[in-house]
């Protein structure tokens, strides 16, 4: 299992240099989601599940209050939480999150 913030998201698109990513000095390896891929299976794993944990930086639209922006952008991360599964498409969300098993 790792996650990793995601290059690809849509949030990166919506805050632009104000991304959470850019601001946090652990994230030093801010790769594409292909190449965690690629390093991934090279490196003898499989993936088996990968895809995003939702949008929770927010706010992403300057006009819409941000309480508001929590209750419509919050609520898929929670339940993919509480379900333990993962449904939230890699695109919708901040963080890659891959579950790999070794051995291809």
């Amino acid at each position: 299992f790792v996650i990793m913030p995601n290059d690809n998201s849509i949030g990166k698109k919506l805050k632009g240099e104000d991304w959470f990513a850019y601001h946090d000095k652990t994230h030093i390896s801010l790769l594409p989601v292909a190449k965690w891929k690629q390093l991934i299976t090279n490196n003898n794993f499989r993936i088996t599940k990968i895809g995003g944990d939702g949008l929770w930086d927010t706010p992403y639209m300057k006009y819409m209050p941000h309480f508001l922006q929590k209750l419509f952008f919050y609520p898929p991360a929670f339940i993919q939480i509480i379900t333990q599964s993962l449904f939230i498409p890699l695109s919708w969300g901040e963080d890659l999150i891959i579950f790999a098993r070794k051995g291809k």
